[in-house]
């Protein structure tokens, strides 16, 4: 599976499972992506099935695992918020900021 620039993507959790491989591929690249989060994989399996979000704080160091550039680092962030935001006029905010 060909990963793709977060760019592309509409959801930090898809831009993830990207990054990360299809099921059978990912364990091991799971397990190192949960440790420099400072979390348990079965944590980062909550947020990939949608049942957490990550932090802020945790969103910022996956920035830094992934060596993102300035730019990718703060789109990601602003996928997250928008993920997290409580309200549709807050989602609309952080979409017009992508």
């Amino acid at each position: 599976m060909a990963t793709q620039a977060v760019f592309e993507f509409g959801s930090y959790r898809k831009y993830i499972q990207n990054k990360l491989g299809g099921p059978k591929e990912r364990t091991g690249k799971k397990l190192a992506a949960a440790e420099s989060l400072g979390c348990h994989s079965g944590y980062l399996t909550r947020v990939l099935k949608e049942e957490a979000h990550l932090s802020m704080e945790q969103a910022d160091r996956f920035n830094q695992y992934l060596h993102h550039t300035p730019d990718e680092a703060h789109f990601f962030l602003l996928l997250v918020q928008r993920e997290r935001a409580g309200t549709v006029s807050l989602q609309r905010y952080f979409d017009e900021q992508m």
